[in-house]
């Protein structure tokens, strides 16, 4: 570590050295905020704006014409290949849905352990909600349904513990799959879901995590729920019944930056360390993404050492990009 005293202020601050080759380059320019041509899940700044407007859905990733294109595309080669793979993989968790004894409390207790029932559910419901939106089975349909419509017992039913909570810890992965089949709900399911989305993952948790969050915004355990209300803000935008959000939105845009800024060094390195440390800067280039197509915040030029992230994770790649560095 090199410590370094500021000319203008005489005071003293700690430095890493810079790796070498990002100290012989130039940092990377922000991508261009157009859409490549021909190509679906438009990601330019503001790109589905008329979406979120229009109150349509899908709108998180991808809009309702994208669907043909990509299921053109998913017609052979590598993506037919990657497709029937997906298929294999969750078969059997779809099969564990439609055939759980008490759903509600294998959901709520997800994360007491990496093998539970309820944890392969949770960790495989985007990709079960994209193959529904995308081919329409009625099976992997009937899963995600089940899931979203036994959040509020699976809340009830759940660990208490507030960083482990079921609308804390699994919401935004709920409003990530409602996104995708939200017109294959009934209007009664819909209010049901966005209630608890309101009361559970936005309202709830920003009262549990409230100012504190801002003491340790790069912390992994802050980030989770403060990304699932992102996400709930971001999926029933426009829905009927739902009360005007617009305090709450600010807030967690706030936080958001924050978390940026918390856990992403100027160069792109993770803060924590390159296990959780990565992890939690893909989530937030994740959210950085979905945000920026909805036109709600662009960390392309709001907070751009999150555009570093992939020049530097390059460093942690052993040969052939088959494993991570260890930590020490």
């Amino acid at each position: 570590i090199i410590a370094t005293r500021s000319p203008e202020s005489g005071s003293w601050r700690r430095k890493l050295p810079a790796p070498v080759c990002l100290a012989t380059r130039p940092q990377p320019a922000a991508l261009p905020n157009l859409p490549i041509p021909g190509v679906p899940m438009d990601f330019s700044f503001g790109a589905a704006r008329a979406v979120y407007a229009a109150g349509q859905h899908p709108r998180l990733y991808v809009s309702a014409p994208d669907r043909a294109v990509l299921r053109k595309r998913c017609g052979g080669g590598d993506s037919e290949r990657l497709l029937r793979g997906l298929r294999q993989r969750l078969a059997g968790v779809v099969s564990s849905i439609h055939g759980a004894q008490d759903l509600a409390a294998d959901l709520g207790s997800w994360n007491r352990a990496w093998n539970l029932p309820g944890t392969r559910m949770i960790f495989g419901l985007r990709d079960m909600a994209a193959l529904a939106w995308l081919e329409g089975d009625p099976q992997v349909l009937g899963a995600v349904r089940l899931v979203l419509t036994h959040a509020t017992e699976a809340t009830q039913k759940g660990r208490p513990e507030t960083a482990r909570a079921f609308p804390g810890s699994a919401g935004g992965t709920l409003c990530a799959a409602y996104d995708f089949v939200r017109d294959h709900l009934s209007e009664a399911e819909r209010q049901t879901f966005c209630t608890w989305v309101v009361e559970q993952v936005i309202r709830r948790q920003i009262a549990i995590w409230g100012v504190n969050f801002f003491k340790n915004s790069g912390g992994n355990m802050h980030m989770g729920p403060m990304l699932g209300a992102l996400f709930g803000l971001l999926v029933i935008e426009g829905e009927p019944g739902v009360p005007d959000l617009s305090r709450e939105r600010a807030h967690l845009l706030k936080m958001y930056e924050a978390a940026i800024n918390g856990a992403v060094h100027d160069r792109g390195y993770p803060e924590e360390d390159i296990g959780y440390g990565t992890a939690v800067a893909a989530y937030l280039v994740d959210m950085g993404e979905v945000l920026r197509r909805a036109g709600w915040f662009d960390y392309y030029r709001q907070t751009p050492r999150l555009t570093r992230v992939g020049t530097a994770i390059m460093h942690f790649v052993q040969p052939w990009g088959e494993a991570l560095t260890n930590t020490g």
